[in-house]
């Protein structure tokens, strides 16, 4: 069902650790179909240059607070721009959070609208991977969901391209610091998620930490922790990670405490943000002590980059303490419009493929801090965050603040040292 119309002022508001999605892949129905809106950003600006895209989005169905959030850091980086001379026109095609739905919306978009490029923040973009690739169109956004993003290149994911299966001392690192000794990493029972549980515990082992406890078999989604904490209470565990959605994370710490477990590091891989602020006040309290980590800095350092990227949701009415998923939309844009600056005239879809793929020094807008992506170097991978670098927030119960030594903290690729 088709509409038209233009980007609203009352807004909605993930990481974007890709794990995350991939939960959410799990948990989404098949079928179902897909509608475009048009609309752009309001500004008093007058831009110069004007480009036509897609957004891919899951507006509705069970990702729909994801996709909403992710729409709401596209308008904003929309607004942004304009001050660059950009006016960003795009058509938005709803996912209906189906892999049948992505296909349906991303061949709207090139053979209906004829846009130039498609930003995602949608997990079932890997559905319309192949159609995308083969129509040769950029597509900017997380590496959310599949290989696809290392190895088709007409995609560019906006903090640079992630590869599970290999092991990197971030994590390690970070858990050294804070004065952990025995560690627990819990993920769910898929491939991705259980690859990254099982790199989380070689990384601990790497920095000299023992791993008291590793699950890979956790039910996607699931709060019933139960078993699950009195294993981690018996091997004595005073750590742990994996990538949970949030509620299975603050589950399991909560858990934790009323066993009597003195936690010294739970890592939260999904949730900074808005999202924990809309979740209520019983999770916000249950979250006391958690540690989110984010690709970005969050917007407590109140740097110049976070200041701007506030500006920007302000001005379009979003909340301007974002989600995850609102930071993925709103570098989105900026890459985007880093890639049209280097094009000779007019952007094409193969003059952004080519500029794009030319950048070696992306720094999300500001977002990264000193962190840099080399499109250049499709090698050049990650296990985590932008470069094996990531940013820690503690909440303490009413806000965020960031760890010091670890804005960002940063590892490396370990030699030879992979998981299956």
């Amino acid at each position: 069902m088709l509409g038209t119309g233009s980007s609203g002022r009352r807004l909605r508001i993930q990481v974007g650790l890709s794990l995350f999605a991939a939960v959410a892949v799990a948990l989404a129905a098949c079928g179902g179909s897909s509608g475009t809106v048009s609309g752009r950003a309001s500004s008093s600006n007058s831009p110069t240059v004007t480009l036509k895209i897609g957004v891919l989005a899951d507006i509705t169905g069970p990702l729909s607070t994801i996709g909403n959030a992710a729409l709401n850091g596209i308008k904003a980086g929309i607004e942004d721009v304009k001050s660059q001379g950009y006016d960003v026109q795009y058509t938005l095609a709803d996912t209906n959070s189906t892999p049948a739905g992505a296909v349906i919306a991303a061949r709207r978009l090139v053979d209906q609208q004829h846009v130039t490029a498609v930003l995602t923040g949608s997990a079932m973009t890997f559905a319309s991977a192949p159609y995308l690739q083969q129509h040769q169109i950029p597509v900017i956004g997380p590496a959310l969901d599949g290989p696809h993003w290392i190895d088709d290149t007409n995609m560019f994911p906006t903090y640079g391209y992630l590869k599970p299966t290999q092991v990197a001392t971030t994590i390690g690192k970070l858990l050294k610091q804070q004065g952990v000794s025995n560690v627990a990493s819990v993920g769910y029972s898929l491939k991705s998620a259980a690859q990254a549980a099982s790199g989380y515990a070689a990384s601990a082992e790497v920095a000299g930490l023992r791993v008291g406890y590793l699950n890979t078999t956790v039910p996607v989604g699931s709060t019933d922790v139960g078993p699950l904490v009195l294993a981690m209470r018996n091997a004595k565990i005073d750590g742990f990670v994996g990538p949970l959605a949030s509620a299975t994370a603050i589950a399991v710490l909560t858990g934790l405490r009323q066993q009597g477990v003195e936690v010294k590091f739970a890592a939260v891989q999904s949730g900074y943000g808005n999202d924990l602020l809309k979740a209520g006040p019983a999770t916000a309290r249950n979250a006391t002590g958690a540690y989110f980590l984010t690709s970005y800095q969050p917007v407590e350092m109140n740097t110049p980059a976070t200041q701007r990227f506030q500006r920007a949701l302000r001005a379009v009415g979003a909340p301007a303490e974002p989600s995850a998923a609102t930071y993925d939309g709103f570098t989105a844009v900026e890459l985007l419009v880093r890639g049209a600056k280097a094009t000779s005239g007019t952007a094409t879809s193969s003059g952004l493929i080519k500029t794009l793929g030319s950048i070696t020094d992306w720094d999300g807008a500001g977002l990264f801090g000193s962190v840099r992506v080399d499109f250049a170097d499709r090698t050049r991978t990650s296990s985590v965050g932008v470069n094996d670098c990531l940013f820690v927030s503690r909440w303490d119960g009413t806000a965020f603040q960031p760890v010091t030594g670890a804005t960002p903290v940063c590892g490396a690729a370990v030699p030879g040292r992979t998981v299956s």
